[in-house]
């Protein structure tokens, strides 16, 4: 009201689902001829600018990843193209969002989209002439964008779709939303991915319910790798090459790293800003016929010292995001250095490290795990130990989450991941 007083065009826009996130989000965005200039007035000095909360790609350094799948504009006159489709359609099969004729997707001003073609089971009985694509939040699935079945194929088009997000085609009805395939994954280049269990099981190891922490510990977590390099040195010592350093801008959890330096390196030094070593997982990759291969047989050779039971430095190499390790370097020398021996020179094309956080595992808790096939399976319920909890004989491939019922906070954090090859992909 303030900008529109003083001659400046803005609106409200809003997301009423975020693709990794439990909530919806609304802010304000000033309108130019050059485009959308979103911020949060409510908040400090630093979002005046908020596109690190909406461009699908950066990391915020404070409150880390936002996906979004849809953003909508208030307006005030009304959209055509879906007031024509809702006049069409029985008011008990439209989802509240779309009730509401005065919006507009302004989704392309924010990130890239897709245009996400789905094929409908031939299974599928019943269909409507409209269904929607959901994120998941909150335990259930929620609409964000409607698509018309081509009963001729059975498939559906969703129009201006957010990548890096889990989504799910549903029919709705009543207030209930009715599952019609199985998750896929939209990934960072606009393609889809099934998500289904793959036929094998094995051990999955958590140490969280959701990705979210609070700012201050994600500084803390980073602090103990704030600036850290990871440097290449060859065989003989004799030449090295920074590889990359470690802002706040990494995410809490995975990051990988691509490398340009074209040198070979047997050893990686990691440089710290301390002499604590805080790490989940680090992994070195090489290129081979055109695709990133791991560096087999990395081994840690500097002695480090243990500060919490159960945790040793081999944890770091373990392959299994969830574990982790915080100790100190045990020699003492001019710098906070690790050293990591990759047993032969290689080329390293990228980097993946996973910054050591705090178990969200709660002792005397429950913690339950599902799966997704066909709709959500109960696999197995096991007690918080303040450590890493394992469910054995999980089924691969599929989508998984995990709920707990004791602390209400927790069970606002709760999200989705996906699992490969001891990884956790949170959603």
């Amino acid at each position: 009201m303030l900008l529109t007083s003083l001659g400046i065009s803005a609106g409200i826009d809003f997301v009423p689902a975020r693709g990794n996130r439990n909530n919806p989000h609304i802010w304000n965005v000033i309108i130019t001829e050059d485009g959308s200039y979103p911020f949060d007035s409510y908040w400090s000095d630093e979002r005046w600018s908020s596109y690190a909360h909406y461009d699908n790609k950066s990391i915020d350094q404070d409150w880390g990843k936002y996906r979004m799948a849809k953003i909508y504009r208030h307006t005030y006159s009304t959209n055509r193209e879906i007031e024509d489709w809702t006049s069409s359609v029985k008011k008990e099969e439209i989802p509240s969002l779309f009730l509401n004729s005065k919006i507009k997707d302004v989704s392309v001003e924010y990130f890239d989209t897709t245009n996400v073609t789905i094929q409908l089971p031939q299974t599928a009985t019943g269909l409507p002439d409209y269904v929607y694509i959901c994120v998941y939040g909150n335990r259930s699935w929620v609409p964000v964008q409607w698509g018309k079945v081509d009963k001729s194929n059975n498939q559906v088009c969703f129009e201006g779709m957010g990548r890096d997000i889990v989504y799910m085609v549903c029919k709705y009805k009543n207030g209930i939303l009715e599952t019609i395939t199985d998750p896929f994954y939209l990934d960072y280049e606009g393609q889809t991915q099934p998500v289904k269990e793959s036929g094998e099981t094995d051990d999955l190891y958590v140490r969280a319910i959701g990705f979210f922490v609070e700012k201050q510990e994600k500084h803390t977590s980073f602090s103990p790798l704030k600036n850290a390099t990871f440097v290449g040195v060859s065989e003989d010592n004799a030449s090295s090459d920074t590889l990359h350093t470690v802002s706040l801008k990494s995410d809490i959890w995975t990051n990988q790293i691509e490398c340009n330096n074209k040198g070979k390196y047997r050893y990686i030094d990691l440089y710290l800003p301390s002499d604590t070593v805080s790490l989940c997982e680090v992994a070195f990759y090489t290129t081979h016929n055109s695709s990133l291969v791991k560096v087999p047989d990395t081994e840690l050779i500097t002695k480090l010292t243990s500060i919490r039971p159960n945790e040793h430095p081999s944890m770091i190499l373990d392959n299994l995001s969830a574990t982790g390790f915080l100790g100190k370097i045990s020699e003492k020398q001019p710098h906070h250095k690790i050293r990591f021996d990759l047993g032969k020179e290689y080329e390293i094309s990228a980097i993946r490290y996973t910054p050591y956080t705090n178990s969200m595992m709660r002792n005397e808790s429950s913690y339950k795990l599902f799966y997704w096939s066909n709709g959500w399976k109960e696999h197995d319920t096991h007690t918080g130990n303040n450590g890493v909890l394992i469910y054995d004989s999980v089924p691969m491939g599929t989508l998984y989450r995990i709920e707990t019922e004791e602390i209400k906070a927790q069970r606002n954090m709760e999200r989705i991941f996906l699992y490969k090859d001891g990884h956790i992909y949170w959603m």
